[in-house]
């Protein structure tokens, strides 16, 4: 996708990123529905709840695109930017910390990973703030990793056990071709109830997407 962006795009030099709202909005609509499904259905469902609401996104954007009405944003309301920024920020503040506490799971292993990953944050900002360069993200990240194997191996934790504290995830079956098969899994009755959600994320998707291109006009 960059490098399609870079070669055709109107803005040279322009980077296609995930956009950090709408996997946001994604994770918080889809958790409610999964807490109703078995088990044994939860990732054909979440799959194909993803894949609805990425062509929903990408039906509305085409449509916003082919019409020219990507300045509609302007009439957007400030107290509802501001409430859309303010909320879509604390929906990340969550998740970062439901992730690193293992389910807020206060106890001192998550603790610890929770000060940790904070003080990472911390630093990667200031960082970015002070020396603004293009290799300092995956460089920060990139170092930010290999400084937490090393803490294992001199701590004497195995990956099992930083697995069983929930430090590390579980391993992930990965495979190229598309699982089509998982789709006979899926709880179709759910998806029905779950309309409101696969709407909320092609509109946030796209207030987001709109945000940011009229902020390119500053540069």
């Amino acid at each position: 996708a960059n490098l399609i962006a870079s070669r055709w795009a109107s803005m040279p030099g322009a980077l296609v990123i995930p956009q950090d709202t709408s996997t946001a909005i994604l994770a918080t609509t889809s958790a409610p529905l999964l807490a109703g499904v078995a088990v044994d259905m939860q990732f054909a469902t979440l799959l194909l709840y993803v894949a609805l609401s990425s062509v929903l996104t990408g039906v509305v954007m085409l449509f916003i695109g082919l019409m020219r009405q990507g300045s509609l944003v302007r009439f957007i309301p400030l107290p509802v930017i501001g409430g859309f920024l303010s909320g879509t920020g604390y929906l990340l503040v969550v998740g970062g910390a439901d992730v690193m506490t293992a389910g807020f799971d206060w106890d001192r292993v998550p603790m610890a990973a929770l000060v940790g990953g904070s003080l990472f944050a911390l630093a990667m900002l200031l960082a970015l703030r002070s020396w603004p360069r293009p290799v300092l993200l995956p460089a920060g990240v990139a170092a930010g990793t290999v400084l937490f194997f090393v803490i294992l191996a001199l701590i004497g934790v195995s990956f099992d056990e930083a697995r069983a504290l929930g430090l590390l995830m579980e391993p992930v079956a990965t495979k190229l071709s598309l699982p089509l098969a998982e789709l006979r899994s899926v709880d179709w009755s759910l998806l029905g109830s779950g309309w409101g959600g696969l709407a909320t994320v092609p509109l946030v998707a796209t207030l987001g997407m709109l945000l940011n291109v009229n902020a390119l006009e500053t540069l």
